[in-house]
């Protein structure tokens, strides 16, 4: 579902450069619209079908129950959790970022407290973690809520004045899945890469999955410290530079993001080769799983380039694909590092060439690699002028920009005033002018 919603990033970013505040309400409408139909059937699938799903692979029957039951009480907090996702977008992509961080933060909080409480104080033990999780989701999601409505100025402009019809809610559906499908795409290939390597890292033993394990969380930690929010960043600031016409600005942002996440994690990659030894004791003081990290440090630090730069979900290239509306894009990379060459080359090399543990992780890094080189010369050869006129139609689009007329009624005519306006786009650029004043 997360996937899914990054469609949310390119929508809004360029409604809201292009100020077409209407349509920024209309696609937020849309967004909680597609996540609250489908977290009923991802509810359902997940507190029916995880037990039997888990006991057809083989896994333990208990373990299993535990795992049906865990899930079943997350279910019910599923749709809060969605629609203050699309709530943080809302606010995010219109510049309003510290409420949902703090939001956020305070949610966090309320989950160890409610813990505590739930599997203690109240005695429920194992299903009381669950419970807890799904309680302060809702409290997440009201907070968001309560944000909003209490504080009407800050979002004035973009609030919905209306429901946006169901004729026209169809037709964004339809829209909003274009991106939404390659979205949703993109970050399942990268979330059951990282698990299936895992899986077969389980089979060197419980050392060599100890260590792999060590070092994933090692790299993730250095990408989640800044990488991560500088994609997210270049998505709002290149889909809003494009969408209000200036190229230029969405060029130099994309440049920025690369030079702050290559050089973030070159550092990382600096620390990881010099302190490679030394490692493992932050999470163990086991000497064999010591000397196992260290023995795939030195690989994990040419890792952490590839990471940082490659266009998967959360890497820069991804953040300013993103804001471009090329999800797709995303996808195809991703399938291409993660699929086509890292998983294939690490498996050959760690069990076929006899590498073990370091040839699944030369895979891994050689197939993100080859994405980030790719990506990079893409992006080099970028129209940043055909963009922002792609990012302009985006913008244009869901509805009018006044906002007058009646939501259903109005559609038809909305929309040749849109495909109208984005051909005069078009055609002052193919002529030469300019339309600074189109937005």
């Amino acid at each position: 579902m997360l996937g899914l919603l990054t469609a949310l990033d390119t929508l809004l970013a360029a409604a809201f450069g292009a100020g077409n505040f209407e349509a920024y309400g209309a696609w937020t409408q849309t967004a909680s619209a597609v996540v609250s139909a489908l977290s009923i059937p991802v509810s359902v699938f997940l507190g029916v079908a995880t037990t039997p799903l888990l006991l057809a692979i083989g896994q333990d029957a208990t373990l299993s129950k535990l795992a049906g039951r865990y899930c079943a009480h997350l279910t019910w907090g599923l749709l809060p959790y969605y629609l203050f996702i699309v709530a943080m977008k809302f606010m995010q992509t219109q510049r309003v970022l510290a409420p949902p961080v703090w939001i956020a933060v305070i949610a966090n909080v309320v989950n160890v407290g409610l813990n505590y409480a739930l599997i203690y104080a109240a005695d429920l033990g194992f299903d009381g973690a669950p419970i807890a999780t799904s309680a302060s989701r809702w409290f997440q999601f009201i907070a968001g809520m309560t944000y909003l409505l209490s504080r009407p100025a800050s979002t004035a402009k973009t609030r919905p004045r209306s429901f946006i019809g169901w004729r026209r809610l169809r037709r964004s559906v339809v829209a909003f899945a274009s991106l939404a499908g390659p979205g949703l795409a993109m970050l399942m290939i990268e979330a059951w890469t990282f698990e299936i390597t895992t899986i077969m890292a389980g089979y060197l033993g419980t050392v060599a999955l100890d260590a792999h394990l060590t070092m994933l969380q090692l790299a993730t930690f250095s990408f989640l410290s800044l990488p991560f929010a500088v994609a997210a960043a270049a998505t709002i600031r290149i889909g809003a530079a494009l969408g209000g016409g200036d190229a230029a600005a969405a060029k130099d942002a994309a440049a920025i993001t690369f030079a702050v996440s290559l050089g973030f994690m070159a550092i990382c990659g600096v620390i990881f080769a010099a302190c490679a030894d030394y490692l493992g004791y932050l999470f163990t003081d086991d000497e064999e799983v010591v000397r196992a990290v260290a023995e795939i440090a030195y690989i994990a630090a040419l890792f952490q380039l590839a990471d940082g730069g490659q266009a998967r979900q959360r890497g820069a290239a991804g953040g300013v694909f993103r804001g471009m509306g090329k999800q797709l894009t995303v996808m195809k990379r991703n399938l291409l590092g993660f699929w086509v060459l890292g998983l294939p080359a690490g498996g050959l090399l760690c069990f076929v060439a006899g590498m073990r543990l370091p040839g699944l992780w030369w895979g891994l890094t050689v197939g993100l690699s080859v994405t980030t080189a790719i990506s990079v010369a893409h992006l080099s050869m970028i129209d940043w002028e055909l963009e922002r006129d792609l990012a302009i139609e985006r913008g244009l689009k869901n509805g009018s920009r006044d906002g007058d007329g009646d939501a259903d009624g109005g559609d038809d005519a909305d929309d040749d005033n849109v495909v109208a306006e984005a051909a005069c786009v078009r055609g002052e650029r193919e002529n030469g002018g300019k339309y600074d004043n189109v937005v």
